[in-house]
Order: structure tokens, then C-alpha cells, then sequence
């Protein structure tokens, strides 16, 4: 909060970009130094700054596999649009910017449910006996599944009547497909938020490198056979099919690699959270066939995901996950 109001402060002052520059290093310097002070104070004896070159080069390792990561996750998220900004007219943009918004969206929940697992995963990492991170990882990967799967599900079905009271009729009919196709990617995104999680927790941030450069490289040479086809959809489809191949892949190699967990054991417990969410998407389908409009998806959302969740909750479920949300 003080960096924010520090660079409001110093725009209001007229002081321009330079001035917001000097203010946010001299915070982060007074931060710095605040925390090196706060350390000694716990330890009870003055600091040594040294430098350690094995520490640095793993660092140094680890700072370039990151960065490397960032980009690639952008060209894989970012990608697509910037194919479809080259090949059609700036009018029909909005169609696809704003479904991806949503997508963009939904990614910050998906990071935000990995948050506390990747915590866990380099906590694993560092005990011979790695047999307890793998009902952890597959309750994990149930888990997202149920609760991503009615979000993404509820989106691509209900589309066009949920834009339409949002921006307007015209509008929902040109960016409902691409809205479906993203809720989708969204989906498959975040499935693999859990083998990423437990690639980086075991020190090989290098598997998240490959896979969000090889899904980047597939979404752009897609977008390129797409685009010009089918406009807009297009660079919706070509996202949702390499983010598909790159996950897939991603998860059963990590599974088996990290955990020992083969497609066997891990099919059998992705197969009731999967059904489950095949089940409500049939549902929402039936009832958007049956009332195509805004009240008839905001009625179906409330007693069909009433029902899913009393479903899930009774019969998908294993005891331990029951037993974790009620308490």
C-alpha cells in the first residue's frame, strides 16, 4: 500500500515516471534494509554478507529457467490473440478480447488454488518416504477437477445468454463461441496447475519451461491454420487444442515420473470427478435446449450445481476429502 499511494503521490507531485522510478527503488532499499535489521535482531549477531558462487549459480540457474517460463507462458496464453490482431480486421477483436479476459480471470483462481499444494509438494521433496504426496496430489487433481469442471461447464454452455445480458445480443452471438472454447482451455489449464506444482516442488522448474513452450509453439502454429478459417473461434480453438495435447501429456509423465503413479491408478481417480462433471454439463445442456434464456441459466445454475454439489459431496468423494471440507 505505501508503494501504491508513494507513486500516486509522486504523479500528483508532477514529478512524471522518474520520479515514480526513484520513490518504488526507495521503498524496496528501506524494505531491504528493514528485514536485514529484523533478521539480525532474531539471529542476535550482526550479518555477513558473502558471496557464495555455487548459491549464485543456482540462483543464476533458476532466475533464467523462471524468466524463460514467464515468456513462454505469455506467448502461450498471448499468442493466439496477437495471430488473430494479424489476420483480421480491429473491428472483430472485441469477440475474442473479452472471453479472454474471462479466461484470464479464472487463471488467477486456478493459481490461487495451487498456492498452499506447492507449498506441500517442496515440503515432499525433501523426505525419502514420498508415499504421502501422492493421495495429497490425486485429491488435489480431484478436487480441481470438480470445481473447476461446473465453472468452465456452466460458461460454455450458458455463453450466449449470460453475454448478452452483459453487452448485448449482437455481441454475444459473434463472442459466445469463443467464450465456450475458452472456458474449456480454462478447464484443461487448470489440470495442469497440479503436475506443474509438483515438477517445480521437486527442483525441475525445467518440465514447466517445456511445457508451456512446447503448448506456446503449438497455439501459435494452430492459430496460423485457424485464424484464417474461422476468424475469431479460430484462435479460441487453437488454444484449447494446445493446451489440451501440452496437458495431458504433462500429467501422466509427472504422475508416473515423480509420484510412481501409473495411468491405471490415475484414470481411476479422475473417473468419478469426471463423470460427475459430465453429468452436469448434459444437464446444463438440457436446460439451456429447454430455456434458452438469462433466467432460465441463472434458475438451472442454482439447482443443477445445488444438486452436483449434493451429489459430489455424497457419492464422488472419498472419506478424507469429505472429512477435510466439513471442517
Amino acid at each position: 500500500s505505501t508503494a501504491a499511494l508513494a507513486a500516486v503521490g509522486a504523479v500528483a507531485a508532477g514529478f512524471g515516471l522518474q520520479g515514480v522510478l526513484v520513490v518504488q527503488t526507495s521503498i524496496a532499499l528501506a524494505s531491504a534494509l528493514a528485514l536485514g535489521l529484523a533478521l539480525r535482531r532474531s539471529r542476535g549477531e550482526p550479518l555477513q554478507l558473502r558471496a557464495r558462487t555455487a548459491t549464485f549459480r543456482q540462483m543464476a540457474s533458476f532466475g533464467v529457467v523462471a524468466f524463460a517460463a514467464g515468456i513462454a507462458y505469455q506467448l502461450m496464453i498471448n499468442g493466439p490473440p496477437v495471430v488473430l490482431a494479424t489476420q483480421v480486421p480491429s473491428a472483430e477483436l472485441p469477440a475474442f478480447s473479452v472471453p479472454h479476459v474471462v479466461l484470464q480471470k479464472l487463471t488467477l483462481l486456478i493459481s490461487a488454488a495451487s498456492m498452499a499444494f506447492f507449498t506441500f509438494a517442496s515440503a515432499s521433496s525433501a523426505l525419502s518416504d514420498r508415499s504421502a504426496l501422492t493421495p495429497v496430489f490425486l485429491s488435489h487433481l480431484r478436487l480441481t477437477t470438480l470445481g473447476m469442471g461446473p465453472i468452465a461447464a456452466y460458461l460454455a454452455v450458458f455463453a450466449k445468454p449470460l453475454l448478452a445480458a452483459w453487452i448485448s445480443a449482437d455481441f454475444a452471438a459473434q463472442a459466445a463461441p469463443c467464450l465456450s472454447l475458452l472456458a474449456a482451455a480454462a478447464f484443461m489449464l487448470a489440470l495442469s496447475g497440479p503436475p506443474a506444482d509438483v515438477a517445480r516442488g521437486f527442483g525441475h522448474p525445467l518440465w514447466v519451461l517445456v511445457y508451456t513452450a512446447g503448448v506456446a509453439a503449438l497455439g501459435l502454429g494452430a492459430s496460423f491454420v485457424f485464424v484464417p478459417a474461422y476468424r475469431a473461434p479460430g484462435a479460441a480453438l487453437a488454444l484449447l487444442l494446445s493446451v489440451t495435447l501440452g496437458t495431458i501429456p504433462l500429467l501422466f509423465a509427472v504422475a508416473h515420473r515423480f509420484l510412481g503413479t501409473g495411468p491405471r491408478a490415475l484414470l481411476s481417480a479422475l473417473g468419478r470427478p469426471l463423470a460427475a462433471v459430465g453429468g452436469l454439463l448434459l444437464a446444463y445442456r438440457l436446460a439451456q435446449s429447454l430455456a434458452p434464456g438469462l433466467p432460465g441459466a441463472l434458475v438451472t445454475g442454482l439447482l443443477a450445481t445445488g444438486v452436483y454439489a449434493f451429489l459430489v459431496l455424497a457419492l464422488v468423494l472419498d472419506p478424507k476429502e469429505r472429512g477435510a471440507l466439513r471442517r
